[in-house]
């Protein structure tokens, strides 16, 4: 850039021509800026509160829209794990008949998931979710080891002393069976904790609690299982 002075013709340094044009600009825009800056200082709180709001709104109606989806994958899951449930027990639930009677065998097959099934109430047993995850039977596998508690017997151990009610232990029946080979193993018993010794006053009889003791009892059968089926292979070496 070039400027010349009109009345003597001389030239003016570009370095000069920059500072002249360019120097007035901070004084000029730094006020502008530090008011724009004081203004939204001071409409602050306005501000924040009314992102925090649309914030608040957003995460709400995400968290919504994550529940309603991971409800339909596991409902649809559980459908499809509960009409593979049906349709094994309809092959295997009319082996309980001749459980009792057939000679149980000492080992079966290994490396199969479980299922426990309540034939009482015709639904899965709340001892299916207190075994092992790596134990638990899902809707892909081809072949199980099916547990079907077929009673529930009754025992009195004991009375509470002011509202005079029972306290039981249960003796639960399994007919355990092989899926898809409809084959009976045979029949196990497992006993129920026991009752509690104390409680608050109710008006209702006591049983010791059966889930736990049935996921135990057959990861402990399934273990036993392993060994002897060792024992016999080392045996015939």
């Amino acid at each position: 850039m070039i400027l010349r002075f009109e009345k003597y013709g001389r030239r003016l340094p570009d370095y000069l021509v920059f500072s002249v044009f360019c120097f007035p600009m901070p004084i000029v825009g730094l006020p502008l800026a530090l008011q724009a800056l004081y203004r939204i200082y001071k409409n602050s709180n306005q501000y924040y509160g009314k992102f925090l709001a649309w914030l608040s709104t957003v995460l709400n109606i995400s968290t919504i829209v994550f529940t309603i989806i991971i409800y339909a994958i596991n409902l649809s899951q559980e459908s499809k794990m509960q009409a593979f449930e049906k349709q094994v027990i309809s092959t295997v639930g009319p082996l309980c008949g001749s459980c009792e009677t057939v000679e149980k065998r000492s080992t079966f097959p290994i490396d199969r998931k479980v299922l426990i099934w309540d034939m009482r109430n015709g639904w899965r047993s709340e001892a299916q979710k207190r075994l092992r995850k790596d134990l638990r039977a899902s809707e892909s596998d081809k072949s199980l080891i099916v547990f079907m508690i077929v009673h529930k017997r009754e025992e009195q151990v004991g009375t509470y002393s002011v509202s005079g009610m029972p306290a039981y232990r249960q003796f639960i029946d399994l007919c355990v069976a092989i899926w898809p080979e409809q084959e009976a193993i045979g029949m196990f018993s497992i006993v129920s904790e026991k009752p509690r010794r104390s409680r608050p006053v109710s008006h209702f009889p006591e049983y010791g609690e059966t889930n736990d003791p049935i996921a135990n009892g057959v990861e402990n059968l399934l273990w036993k299982n392993q060994l002897q089926i060792r024992r016999s292979m080392k045996t015939r070496n």
